[in-house]
């Protein structure tokens, strides 16, 4: 377990720190590393065994630096590894999000990859994101090509949403809530307005868990989370997806649904690393 080290700040370890407790308290041996370091990567290739499993984090600063030393141990342990490897190829990339996204047939806004102003072919208002950057930070509502900086994504702005609707999903489990816009803004990441079920949902859509589910089963991933708005036609779209989210958040979801049970609705009774790990662990 990757629990120290220049990869290892505040906002993670809230993740971490629930994993080794829980890791703990069902018996295994926990190996306590950092792998930004040469001699620790190395020490993991020598004494890995069959059966081990890692679990890592990183500040996303230091995503480009950390994604190399991970790609140097995570082939030893194939999907017994979080994130997973193919988690980690998405993380924090647009662009390769909408390749996926639209080659694979998923129902997503109309969006492009933009060099320059001659390669815009959709009408404004438009959403500019840069590929990377979480929270919203790189994103903006452009009514022009004036002001824009190329190169960048620039996405159909599906006007009329309030919010919207956070999916979670690891392994058969789907959990969700809504997230209210920002003030004035037309961005609900970042905003840390939630509400659950109940006071604004009676229940998940089910076309945004069905969707969630199929991406997450055709791509492997273990743990993914979704957002989804309306678009124009009144059709649930997914704008993006990261592995990275707020486990309180989640664990605040009362309920969850289990996609191998026609997503039938139990009580959310364990937290998002007890998921993780069991899922690891399948």
């Amino acid at each position: 377990m990757n629990t120290g080290g220049q990869y290892i700040n505040d906002a993670c370890w809230l993740w971490v720190s629930p994993f080794k407790k829980l890791i703990e308290s069902r018996g295994f041996e926990v190996v306590e590393t950092d792998i930004s370091r040469k001699e620790e990567r190395e020490s993991i290739k020598k004494h890995y065994e069959q059966g081990d499993f890692f679990i890592t984090r990183f500040s996303e600063h230091w995503f480009p630096v950390w994604v190399a030393h991970y790609n140097e141990i995570a082939p030893l342990f194939g999907d017994r590894i979080f994130p997973n490897s193919s988690e980690v190829y998405y993380y924090n990339d647009k662009e390769r999000q909408r390749k996926l996204f639209e080659e694979k047939g998923y129902p997503h806004p109309k969006t492009i990859y933009a060099k320059s102003a001659e390669d815009i072919s959709l009408p404004f208002p438009l959403v500019r994101k840069k590929a990377g950057g979480s929270s919203s930070i790189f994103v903006s509502l452009e009514t022009s090509e004036k002001g824009i900086e190329f190169p960048c994504l620039l996405q159909e702005f599906c006007d009329g949403n309030d919010g919207d609707i956070r999916i979670n999903v690891i392994g058969n489990y789907v959990t969700g809530y809504k997230r209210f816009n920002r003030d004035n803004d037309f961005r609900a990441s970042g905003s840390h307005k939630n509400c659950y079920l109940g006071p604004c949902l009676d229940e998940l859509p089910l076309e945004c868990m069905s969707i969630a589910s199929k991406i997450s089963e055709d791509n492997n991933f273990n743990c993914m989370c979704y957002d989804f708005v309306k678009n124009s036609r009144e059709e649930w779209v997914v704008l993006e997806l990261s592995y990275t989210f707020v486990p309180s958040f989640v664990n605040a979801c009362e309920y969850k649904y289990d996609s191998a049970n026609n997503f039938e609705k139990v009580d959310n009774d364990c937290s998002v690393q007890e998921l993780v790990v069991r899922r690891i662990l399948k």
